[in-house]
């Protein structure tokens, strides 16, 4: 995990990282942070866009959007931002 970026509270570089595993890296940076945090997560495995998206709606947490997209591509990975919900 890293600090602050300019549209991120917390960073969570997944990359090399297979299902369930940038999920699980995702759940712990979010037991850590304060509600309405939004942590980054950087991940290169197709499906972390599908596990990440299910987890939100299922337990609350905003898959937020930059633009009209809620993902952007980092070379062959995904950036996935993520606002932590209000307890």
């Amino acid at each position: 995990m890293s600090v602050r970026g300019e549209d991120y509270d917390i960073l969570v570089d997944a990359r090399g990282f297979v299902c369930p595993q940038p999920l699980r890296l995702l759940r712990g940076a979010l037991r850590h942070a304060q509600p309405g945090q939004v942590i980054c997560l950087v991940a290169d495995d197709p499906h972390a866009l599908i596990d990440v998206t299910a987890h939100c709606q299922r337990v609350g947490h905003a898959l937020i959007a930059d633009g009209s997209l809620a993902e952007e591509t980092q070379g062959s990975a995904l950036r996935l931002r993520i606002r932590k919900r209000s307890d």
